[in-house]
């Protein structure tokens, strides 16, 4: 049974802010599953192999180290489901039983697989993400296992800058655009994309943690250290957004944030600071479209904002995204049924930059139109219930995960990651916050 607390635009319920049961009484188990968790956040999108090695999936240090992380999970997480009733209660509750349905159908799609081993290797891995972390959100505390998350990802950031500053031959990508020209791009740790997206949301979820956090805890002359660790945290992953030069993670991050704070933006001097930024950006659109070919340096301009290359055409084909989309729809249609299986995008897109670009086309390449449909219907019925039941971190982070799979895969990567294991928390919290007043007896199993 959950108590509903309410503070102002933080609405949350007081199981989700902190369990009954401190950490001295975590379980071993519960503490490896914990690790698991925050070493696949941490390591599992890393790559810093060569570019000849990194475009095959082998059997080399890093998957190793990768798959070891997967065996710790699935072994906390089939732990958890067998013992705990709490656990597999909630993996049957909506929409978390519709993204497991996903996970399912990947895991049965392998069969028919262009490479059955990798196909079955990472859906296999979604399989043990979905089930930690499911029952570390009920042994735990879905707000406990998001600082894990969190944790993690602060690691890979801090890691990505470091391999940029040190390692400039990996950490730097140097991305091709028109006329034989180049633009540099921190990479870190992974694609720029990737580094994006991570950057992205650890702003998101930083914010979101450290807001709540700070609104419930008592104040004192510790938080003013704690502020300024959190506040280099958040500047080292703002710092790696801007660098990557993602344009669709800021934009998910900016859409998010004005969510997050919209009750302060909507209202008094932010109302009004809002709407003169909308009217002055409006006007100045406006005023660009009509001038024709008399502004044509205010255009470029405009472009050389946006774009990496200057080019209009990079902007109304969202950087080739667009072939990228009508040629993956085009796969689809071959074969709607199965798909080509999980990690068959590298190969079938070679030409286009290996990527569908699209959560819900990655899916439907990777495992059929039947996984398409669970998918719909999961994020359907959490835009329903999110609605209905606001819960600030979770919502924020939904809304990021939204916004940046309109042009990237996120989440159903080779190996699951913390995207993937931020999409099964947010859809489990709102269940697993429900039992954690009565986590006593859990943690001790």
């Amino acid at each position: 049974m959950s108590h509903a607390t309410t503070n102002g635009p933080l609405s949350y319920d007081s199981a989700s802010v902190d369990s009954v049961t401190s950490w001295k009484h975590v379980s071993v188990v519960t503490l490896v599953g914990g690790l698991g968790v925050l070493l696949m956040a941490a390591i599992n999108m890393a790559d810093v192999r060569s570019e000849d090695a990194s475009s095959k999936l082998g059997l080399d240090t890093q998957v190793v180290a990768k798959l070891g992380v997967v065996g710790m999970l699935a072994a906390f997480g089939a732990c958890a489901w067998l013992t705990s009733w709490r656990v597999r209660k909630v993996t049957g509750t909506l929409p978390l039983a519709w993204l497991g349905a996903v996970i399912a159908i990947f895991l049965a799609t392998s069969a028919t697989a262009l490479d059955i081993r990798a196909a079955l290797v990472s859906s296999g891995s979604m399989v043990a993400c979905w089930l930690a972390v499911t029952g570390l959100s009920v042994r735990l505390g879905p707000l406990r296992v998001a600082w894990l998350l969190l944790a993690g990802q602060i690691l890979f950031v801090i890691g990505s800058w470091l391999c940029f500053l040190l390692w400039p031959s990996k950490g730097v990508f140097y991305e091709p655009i028109a006329d034989g020209a180049f633009v540099k791009r921190m990479a870190g740790l992974a694609h720029p994309n990737t580094l994006g997206l991570f950057s992205g949301l650890t702003l998101v979820a930083g914010v979101c943690c450290w807001r709540l956090y700070r609104g419930i805890q008592p104040q004192s002359w510790r938080w003013v250290g704690l502020d300024g660790l959190m506040l280099l945290v958040l500047s080292l992953a703002g710092g790696a957004l801007i660098f990557s030069l993602s344009r669709t993670a800021a934009a998910a991050v900016l859409i998010t944030l004005v969510y997050v704070f919209r009750h302060h933006l909507l209202r008094g001097l932010g109302l009004k600071l809002f709407a003169i930024a909308l009217v002055v950006g409006l006007s100045g659109l406006l005023l660009v479209t009509l001038s024709g070919d008399a502004d044509r340096l205010t255009q470029s301009r405009i472009n050389s904002l946006f774009s990496k290359s200057s080019d209009a055409d990079e902007l109304t084909s969202l950087t080739g995204r667009s072939l990228i989309w009508a040629y993956t729809s085009k796969l689809i249609a071959e074969r709607p049924l199965t798909g080509y299986g999980a990690t068959s995008s590298k190969e079938l897109l070679r030409d286009y930059m290996s990527y569908a670009h699209n959560t819900l086309l990655h899916i439907g390449l990777s495992a059929g139109v039947l996984a398409m449909g669970a998918w719909a219907l999961a994020v359907g019925w959490y835009l329903v219930v999110m609605i209905r039941r606001p819960v600030l971190i979770a919502d924020a982070v939904f809304i990021f995960l939204i916004v940046n799979g309109l042009t990237e895969n996120v989440g159903f990567e080779y190996i699951a990651s913390a995207p993937m294991a931020w999409w099964v928390l947010v859809m489990a919290w709102r269940p697993a916050q429900g039992f954690a007043d009565s986590a006593q007896e859990v943690f001790r199993q």
